[in-house]
């Protein structure tokens, strides 16, 4: 019965714990006596890992997919793909947004320029996801004048509808909708979520299973709201970057680490590294399928979220420790925001 419950005795005795006859191996727990042992097992702390262990050691044994299953699992990515995420012309629209609020706020704000950032350039989005502007000002304006003037520019416009402003948000923004449905985020000098946004547009763009798993895997974190950081989950780019984790650590990685292309001393701007990415070849041939069923085994049993840490800079793995990061809990490396862990928001 005790052996059921992790608790074994004894083969020698302890010189930390002499009295103890018992030990605990899932907590790693000396008894003294079989009350004890009780107590222990009926602790809350011990019920939850005991739980934990039944469910990895079923999920370990689960029976592997034939091929049938892997076809209908393809077919499903792919439907899922074509409905859910962002088309060649989707993305162009986009674009073309980006482009029509920079002409426009260029001719009343002087020296300004409008870009995309976020899912609308990585390719890492849906096709409901907000387009999320980034408005770029010289280094002699006012923010505060530029946002105003930018709020006071889109109100005026009949291009674009119930514009209105969030300026007391963490990151103040202006809110507006495009004649053709659009919603859009316009927020001021968000030179960070550009680099991220382009460092994932070009890990998106090198496989196309990368396409297909990554929607697949951002439609699941919002059907599980899973992507609602203000609800207490996690920022929705932090999808993408998990899948990026995940395929880099492959036996046969599906993509390399593009950090390791860079130069070094301009950490802060991230340039395409064209030439380098050109000559990258994967050797791992399995399908979508086989990685989206392998990209849950791995978050769920095989990462060791206690003591490592998601980061895409670099090839090899991450530890808590090296950090001095002192969490517990999954954590993820913001790839430009060396500090930042994008878990912070998670809530228990």
């Amino acid at each position: 019965f005790l052996a059921g419950k992790y608790l074994y005795p004894l083969a020698h005795k302890s010189s930390k714990f002499p009295r103890a006859r018992w030990f605990c191996r899932l907590c790693e727990y000396h008894c003294d006596n079989l009350a004890k042992c009780r107590e222990h097992y009926l602790d809350t702390r011990h019920s939850r890992l005991s739980r934990t262990k039944e469910v990895e050691t079923t999920l370990y044994h689960l029976p592997r997919p034939n091929k049938h299953h892997l076809d209908c699992l393809n077919s499903l990515l792919a439907t899922v793909e074509k409905e859910q995420g962002l088309s060649t012309s989707d993305l162009n629209i986009r674009q073309a947004v980006a482009q029509s609020v920079h002409s426009l706020l260029q001719e009343h704000i002087q020296g300004c320029t409008v870009r995309l950032y976020g899912s609308s350039l990585s390719g890492f989005g849906l096709k409901f996801a907000n387009v999320n502007l980034d408005l770029q000002i010289t280094a002699d304006q006012k923010p505060h004048l530029a946002l105003l003037k930018a709020l006071e520019v889109l109100h005026d416009s009949p291009e674009y509808l119930e514009v209105a402003d969030e300026f007391t948000a963490k990151i103040p923004t202006i809110k507006f909708m495009t004649t053709t449905g659009l919603a859009c985020e316009l927020s001021l000098n968000n030179h960070q979520a550009y680099q991220t946004s382009s460092l994932l547009k070009d890990y998106w763009s090198l496989d196309p299973r990368v396409r297909t798993v990554g929607v697949a895997f951002r439609y699941w974190a919002s059907v599980v709201r899973m992507d609602r950081q203000a609800e207490g989950t996690l920022p929705p780019h932090t999808f993408a970057i998990l899948l990026v984790y995940f395929l880099q650590q492959q036996t046969k990685p599906v993509l390399p680490c593009i950090h390791e292309y860079l130069d070094p001393s301009n950490e802060d701007v991230y340039i395409s590294p064209v030439e380098g990415l050109a000559g990258w070849r994967t050797q791992n041939k399995m399908s979508p399928a086989e990685l989206w069923i392998e990209l849950f085994a791995f978050l769920s049993i095989g990462f060791k979220s206690v003591e490592l840490v998601v980061s895409i800079k670099k090839s090899g793995m991450l530890t808590n420790e090296e950090k001095q990061w002192k969490t517990k809990r999954l954590a993820v490396e913001d790839p430009f925001s060396c500090k930042r862990n994008l878990c912070r928001s998670i809530q228990a």
